[in-house]
């Protein structure tokens, strides 16, 4: 094993866990629906990652310069999505868990894949934070997909932990269940209000 792969991973577990909207999200449906959204929450994430990676691999230079007319409406779709959930959690706050994790697991999945998605200084971040680490002498393809790998994998397991880590404190406050919702709720709200900032601001 290289001192740059060793580097690279060190540098992945500090990045994954730092606190960021990705987190939040996983936090709120965690709090929401118990550990199965929350660990759904994170599966649509890393999917979102490995998606970028893809990109990444076939041309990130090319990609984004030919369709980045299109983030801005991946962020507008992103950010209402999200606002759109998180008024339905406020809304259903009286629900139960188990009325929650019936729902079906792709929405949790489709708002940790949008929200990835719908920020895409993700992608640019990605494409800016490995190439440093890749050896030119070497083949750059097959380090671009362990990088990538790797990378993912670590956002998989740091995500994880803080969906297991809450869980365990959702069922401590289960007797503040319909308050719970009521914030879950407004941090999704909060994090649909900042991708659509964002995208306008800039």
């Amino acid at each position: 094993m290289s001192y740059s792969f060793v580097g690279f991973i060190i540098s992945c577990i500090v990045i994954a866990i730092t606190p960021g909207m990705t987190v939040s999200l996983i936090i709120a449906n965690t709090l929401k629906g118990g550990l199965i959204p929350g660990l759904i929450t994170v599966l649509g994430g890393v999917i979102a990652i490995l998606s970028m990676l893809i990109i990444l691999i076939i041309g990130f230079d090319v990609v984004i310069n030919s369709f980045s007319f299109m983030f801005f409406y991946i962020q507008l779709l992103g950010g209402l999505y999200l606002l759109y959930v998180g008024a339905q959690t406020i809304i259903k706050r009286h629900q139960s868990i188990e009325n929650y994790t019936k729902m079906s697991g792709r929405n949790y999945f489709t708002q940790g894949f949008a929200l990835m998605w719908s920020n895409p200084k993700t992608l640019i971040f990605l494409g800016a934070f490995i190439p440093p680490f890749i050896n030119v002498d070497g083949n750059i393809t097959n380090q671009l997909i362990l990088y990538g790998l790797t990378f993912a994998f670590i956002a998989w397991i740091s995500d994880s932990l803080y969906a297991i880590f809450i869980s365990f404190m959702n069922i401590v406050l289960s007797n503040y269940r319909s308050k719970l919702n009521v914030l879950s709720g407004i941090s999704i709200t909060c994090i649909g209000l900042w991708l659509l900032v964002t995208i306008f601001i800039h």
